[in-house]
This record gives structure tokens, sequence and C-alpha cells, in this order.
């Protein structure tokens, strides 16, 4: 565990001690016992199967010693290694010694990307949040996770780059869908980034999207929200039930996308809305429509992977698509209702 995290390190204090503290006190036992009362066996020649047994019982006895003690043992081991002020980022499960078993490391990655996912979508509620509650946006968090997604592209590239070995076919797929899907969701981070310094300008200028505008923006937020939430589920779980939702919501995304600049037009030409104020309103839009973009993408790579496709072509797949099946049309007539149909 030398080179290891400190939880790592800490695991290995608790072997560490268990064992030390362990053969103390089995030692003081058996000699006390051999001491007061005695073995008759003491003083007889040990065989392999004699070897099996003490060492069973040692463990055996050790474990039911320390059971109602195990609060101990973790003690000893935060003293011996002491939390630090800085946390351990996600990123530390990029251990190279697991390279060694591919499969494992691959597991690991997925983890690290999943965090992606959940930051991504964390940064996505505090950019767009302060335009309908009017709170400031929580700055630190949202740096922070920023840097986190930027560095977690780079990390988990090289360490994907770093995998050899894998014979599965699967893992093989999974493996390239991996070096796919990070770049989109730190897209989708980039994008919310987009909208926090929109909001944060409006915010400068006293500019405040309000009426209908303001309930557009809401209804393709919430939208978009749920096609996070969507992405982050299907891609954590590999569900393909969940992942075959995404492209039904993402359409009606496209499709609110065009309506609403059709009704800012509409206000212009009214002057129910001045030119600044849908500059932002636009701007938004546009990146409210990426961010579902890039969640289209990961949920093809999950479907492709998973359906042991030889290869990941979002295009063609979206070519190759039937959007007359039964399903498909089932799915957007709800997302169509839930969104589009409650602007009307």
């Amino acid at each position: 565990a030398i080179n290891a995290n400190k939880n790592a390190k800490r695991a290995a204090c608790v072997h560490f001690y268990f064992n030390v503290i362990g053969t103390l006190l089995f030692l003081l036992v058996v000699y006390g016992i051999q001491y007061t009362i005695g073995f008759d066996f003491w003083l007889d020649n040990i065989d392999k199967g004699g070897i099996a047994n003490f060492h069973s019982i040692f463990n055996v006895s050790t474990v039911l010693f320390f059971i109602p003690f195990n609060k101990l043992l973790v003690k000893l081991a935060e003293k011996t290694i002491p939390y630090e002020e800085v946390k351990e980022t996600p990123l530390s499960r990029l251990d190279v010694r697991f390279y060694q078993t591919p499969e494992l490391a691959l597991e690991q990655c997925q983890f690290c990307i999943s965090d992606m996912a959940k930051t991504a979508q964390t940064n996505y509620n505090l950019s767009i949040n302060p335009i309908f509650d009017g709170k400031p946006m929580n700055e630190t968090i949202f740096n922070e996770n920023e840097r986190f997604l930027d560095t977690a592209e780079v990390e988990i590239s090289k360490y994907l780059l770093g995998i050899s070995g894998l014979r599965q076919a699967s893992s093989k797929m999974k493996h390239m869908e991996m070096l796919r899907s990070i770049s989109d969701f730190e897209k989708v981070g980039d994008y919310s980034k987009n909208i926090s310094e929109a909001v944060f300008e409006m915010k400068e200028k006293h500019i405040l999207l309000k009426g209908h505008a303001l309930e557009e923006i809401r209804c393709m937020s919430d939208a978009v929200n749920e096609v996070l939430e969507l992405t982050f589920t299907a891609y954590s779980t590999r569900d393909l039930s969940i992942a075959r939702k995404i492209e039904p919501l993402e359409d009606v995304v496209d499709i609110l996308k065009e309506q609403l600049k059709t009704n800012h037009l509409t206000r212009l030409s009214t002057n129910d809305c001045t030119m600044d104020t849908g500059h932002y309103f636009l701007e938004i839009v546009h990146d409210l429509e990426k961010i579902a973009d890039h969640c289209s993408n990961i949920a093809i790579y999950v479907i492709q992977q998973q359906n042991g496709s030889e290869g990941f072509n979002t295009h063609s797949y979206l070519i190759s698509r039937d959007k007359d099946t039964d399903d498909f049309k089932a799915l957007f007539d709800h997302f169509e209702a839930k969104y589009i149909k409650t602007l009307v």
C-alpha cells in the first residue's frame, strides 16, 4: 500500500493491527493455558493438517475477539494515517496497479465517468436555477466542479489509453465507448458554463427574463434536466430501456428550440422583447439544445456498446433508426405532451 491512496493505506493498517494484536493476544492465551493447565500435545510433532487447523483456530478466534472492537482497529488506522484537509478526488480510483487486471481497471473508469456525469448535472442545475429563483450561483462549487470535469477528461483518457490486454469483445467495445463518452460529459459542463456566464451578464446589466420567455426557458430547461437524469442513470446502470428514452426526448428538445426561436421573433416584432434580452434568451436556448445533443450521443454509445455493434457512429445510427416504431412514437408522444403541448 506504499504507493496507494490514503484509504488503501488505512485498510492495510487495519490488517496489520489485526494480525499483530491478534497474535499477541493469542500467544498470551495459549502460553497462559500451557503454563497453568498444559496441553497434552505440546511436545508432539505437528503435521500439515495440524498446521492448517492451528491457523484456522487462530483466525476464527481472533475474528470473534475483534467483532466487538472493530471500531478500535479503524481508530488505530486513522491515527496512523491521519486525514488531511485535502479531499481525495474520485480520480484516485485510477490506480495503475489495476492494469494487471484490465477489466477491473475498466470498472474504475466507469465509476469515474459516472462521477463526471453527476458533476456535469450538478453544474447544469447551478447555472440554470438563478434564472428562476433569482439567487446567486455558488461560484466556488461551480468552478471546483468545472475544474474536476476538465481534469477528469484528461486523466481518464490517459488512463484508458494505458489499459491493454482486454480479451472480451464486450470489454473492448466498452473501452472504445468510454473514450468517446468522457468528451461528451465534459462538453455538457462547458455549455453549462456558457449558461452561467450569460446569467451573470444578465444580472450585471439588470436584464430579467419574464412572462412567456421565462416560462419557455423553464419548460425547456426541465426537459433538458430530464435528459440529463436519464443519461446519468442509463450510463451508470447500462440500462437499454432507459437509454432508448433519451433520443425521443432529445427530438422534443429540438422542436422546443425551434418553437422558442419562433416565439421570440414574434415578441420582437410586437416590441414585447428587447434586443438585449433576446440575445441572451437565444444563447441559453442554444446551450440547452447542445447539452441534449451530447446526452443523445452518450445514449447512442451505450446502446451500440450493449448491442455489440462493431463500431460507434452516431450519424449512421440516427439515419438507420426507425422513428416509426411503436415504442419510439409512444415515448415521443409522452414527452411531447409533457413539454411541447404545455406551451400551447
